[in-house]
C-alpha cells in the first residue's frame, strides 16, 4: 500500500537494496543450492510498464520502485523470483538461443516455486496450476454451499440448522470427490490479515482453525514493511480455489465475531481498558476450535464439519516450503480466556446480517 509520507533518501533505497539481496540469497540457498552467483540489484525508479527485468549483459536485476512502494512485500519477491528464474536460464542452463519465456525458464521457475505464465505476480492472490486460459465459473457445488450458508442466518432454528447439516454433507462429499475438481481448480494460495512485527495467540489459533476444518494449509512467512524498515510476518493459506476463498471469508467473518463479543463482554463486565482482550479473543477462538473438533466427529458421515486431511495438498505445500518447523505456543489463562472458551463455543458459523454487515460488509465469494 502506498504510504505518501515516505520520504526517499539514498539511504532508504540503500537499506531496501540490502533486503531484496538478503532474499535473493534465500531463494539461491533454499530452491537452487546456491548455484548462482549474486547479480547486481537495483531499483527503478523510472520503471512505470514492467515491475522487474534482469539484463543478462550487465548481470542486474532491476524491481520497480513504484512496485516496492505500493505492493506487498510478497509481491515484490514474486517478481524477484521471476528475474531470478530469468538469471538460472541464462547463467546455469545456458538458454540464450530461447525466447525469454522458453523451457529452461519454465524449468527454472519450477525449482523456484512460481508460476512460469506470469510476467506478473497477482497481487495477494496467487494463482498456482490453474488452467492457462480462464479461470473457471464458480463450481455448482461451491454455490450450493454458499447458500446453504446464507440459509444459516434464518429467524428459525430449525431451518438454520438443517441449512448447515446440508452444507457439511456437501462439504465433506466435495472432499470425497476431488478428482473431478482438481485438474480445473488447482491449487490457490493467498495472503490474509496485516503484516504485523509480532501476531497474538488469537491469530494463531485462528489460523489453526482454517488448517484443521476449512481444508487448507497455512504458513506464517517472513516479510518486511518498506515503510518502517521492521520485518515481521503476514499469514499465507494454500488450498483449492473454492476453499481458499471459504477459509478467507471464514478468516475475516471470525475477526468481525469475535471483536463484536468482545466489545459486549467488556461493557458487561465493565472493564476499563483492553487488558484482557487478546486472552478473551484466544479464549473465544479456542472455544469455537473446540466446538468445531466436538462436530467433527459425528455417528453418519457428513453430519457437521469434518476435518480431513489431504495428501496431495500437503505434498503441493511441502514442495513450495521445503524449509518449514513447527512452532509450539503456550497461553497464560486468565478469568477473561475461560469466559472466551465458553462464549466462543456457542458463536454460530453463519454469515452477519442487518446493519453490522452494511457497516463492514463480509461477503461470502460470489456474493
Amino acid at each position: 500500500m502506498k504510504d505518501d509520507r515516505t520520504i526517499l533518501t539514498e539511504e532508504l533505497l540503500a537499506v531496501w537494496c540490502r533486503e531484496l539481496v538478503r532474499e535473493w540469497h534465500t531463494c539461491n540457498r533454499d530452491f537452487l543450492a546456491e548455484a548462482l552467483a549474486v547479480p547486481q540489484i537495483e531499483l527503478a525508479a523510472n520503471a512505470t510498464a514492467t515491475l522487474g527485468t534482469w539484463d543478462r549483459n550487465k548481470r542486474r536485476i532491476r524491481i520497480s520502485l513504484r512496485h516496492v512502494l505500493e505492493d506487498s512485500w510478497t509481491t515484490v519477491l514474486e517478481t524477484l523470483r521471476h528475474e531470478m528464474a530469468h538469471q538460472f536460464a541464462d547463467e546455469v542452463l545456458g538458454a540464450h538461443d530461447e525466447p525469454p519465456h522458453g523451457r529452461a525458464f519454465g524449468e527454472a521457475c519450477r525449482r523456484l516455486r512460481i508460476d512460469a505464465r506470469a510476467s506478473v505476480p497477482l497481487c495477494e492472490r496467487i494463482r498456482v496450476q490453474a488452467d492457462p486460459e480462464e479461470s473457471p465459473p464458480e463450481s455448482k457445488i461451491a454455490v450450493t454451499i454458499r447458500k446453504l450458508l446464507a440459509l444459516g442466518t434464518s429467524d428459525n432454528e430449525n431451518e438454520a440448522a438443517a441449512a448447515m447439516r446440508k452444507a457439511s454433507i456437501l462439504l465433506h462429499k466435495h472432499k470425497l470427490d476431488l478428482a473431478d475438481l482438481d485438474a480445473r481448480e488447482g491449487f490457490d494460495r493467498r495472503v490474509l490479515g496485516a503484516f504485523k512485527a509480532r501476531h497474538s495467540g488469537w491469530e494463531y489459533t485462528r489460523a489453526r482453525i482454517l488448517t484443521d476444518y476449512f481444508y487448507v494449509t497455512a504458513i506464517w512467512i517472513p516479510s518486511y514493511d518498506v515503510h518502517t524498515q521492521k520485518r515481521g510476518s503476514v499469514l499465507e493459506i494454500h488450498g483449492r480455489r473454492g476453499d481458499v476463498s471459504l477459509a478467507s471469508w471464514v478468516h475475516d467473518w471470525l475477526e468481525d465475531t469475535i471483536e463484536r463479543l468482545w466489545s459486549r463482554y467488556r461493557t458487561d463486565r465493565k472493564l476499563p481498558g483492553n487488558t484482557e482482550r487478546r486472552r478473551y479473543l484466544e479464549g473465544l477462538l479456542q472455544g469455537f476450535h473446540d466446538k468445531l473438533a466436538a462436530e467433527a466427529k459425528p455417528e453418519e458421515p457428513g453430519g457437521a464439519l469434518v476435518k480431513v486431511r489431504d495428501a496431495e495438498l500437503e505434498a503441493h505445500f511441502r514442495w513450495l516450503y521445503p524449509r518449514i518447523r513447527n512452532v509450539t505456543r503456550t497461553t497464560r489463562t486468565t478469568r477473561a480466556y475461560h469466559d472466551g472458551v465458553r462464549d466462543g463455543s456457542e458463536i454460530e458459523l453463519r454469515r452477519p446480517l442487518g446493519r453490522e454487515e452494511r457497516a463492514r460488509p463480509r461477503e461470502l465469494p460470489g456474493s
